[in-house]
């Protein structure tokens, strides 16, 4: 969504997390890879550069949204 709005793009998002840097605080320090197992590393510094990308705007008429419920 950041980029849709920086550019004023179309975009597409599919079960976009609201509050990502809330949501993945709790795979810190190691979280597992779904596509092989393997971990990875999660740090304090990633959930704040995700504070960077957040969208202001309470509407965006560019973005489709498509959630699973």
């Amino acid at each position: 969504m950041y980029l849709a709005k920086q550019y004023n793009l179309k975009a597409v998002v599919i079960n976009t997390s609201i509050n990502p840097q809330i949501t993945l605080s709790r795979a810190i320090p190691k979280a597992p890879s779904f596509y092989d197992n393997s971990l990875y590393e999660w740090s304090e510094n990633h959930l704040k550069s995700l504070e960077t990308y957040r969208t202001k705007a309470k509407t965006h008429s560019n973005i489709l949204a498509l959630i699973q419920l």
